[in-house]
């Protein structure tokens, strides 16, 4: 009697649980119906924190995910493949970056809805995208920056200028961190 009790106890259990699978499942964003979404592309100078699974949001809502990255080998920039549900319709002039979710460094695909009328299609490529930005680069650049006492360094805009420099030059840094003399 005691072997039968055991065995629908442990039958239940496994019921239960693969209730609870499904119910997460449903409830779930994980699942890709294809025939409710399209193929839209975007490429990047740096993707770093994007992968297969990642949102894709407009004003913090998610619309869809990524599918997949590869590596362009003739431009090296990443190639996003992502889904997005057909009801929302991107104008052509619409762009696309990656922005941190959180201090942890969780990142999604933040899309900006252009103004043309006409739309993008199944399979096109979003022309307007930002990378990736390295904040522990920038935090690096800033405090090696600050580490002489003699070297002024300030931030404006994105601007980096040194008061150091004999000729009052400004610099631009890119995402790469490559130095850009401006006037």
């Amino acid at each position: 009697m005691k072997n039968i009790f055991e065995i629908i106890v442990g039958f239940l259990v496994i019921f239960v649980a693969l209730i609870f699978s499904y119910f997460v499942y449903q409830t779930s964003d994980q699942k890709l119906d294809k025939n409710n979404q399209y193929v839209i592309n975007a490429n990047f100078d740096n993707a770093d924190g994007i992968k297969v699974g990642s949102e894709v949001k407009i004003s913090g809502i998610m619309i869809g995910k990524v599918v997949s990255q590869i590596l362009d080998y003739d431009t090296y920039s990443a190639q996003v493949k992502f889904l997005i549900d057909k009801k929302i319709k991107l104008p052509e002039d619409s762009s696309a970056q990656i922005v941190s979710s959180n201090i942890l460094g969780d990142k999604y695909i933040s899309i900006t809805p252009g103004t043309e009328e006409k739309m993008l299609l199944d399979g096109d490529t979003i022309e307007f995208t930002q990378s990736s930005i390295n904040l522990e680069a920038l935090i690096s650049k800033f405090m090696f920056g600050l580490k002489d006492g003699n070297n002024s360094t300030q931030i404006e805009d994105g601007v980096f200028s040194d008061n150091n420099k004999s000729n009052d030059q400004n610099y631009i840094f890119n995402d790469s961190g490559t130095e850009h003399s401006i006037s």
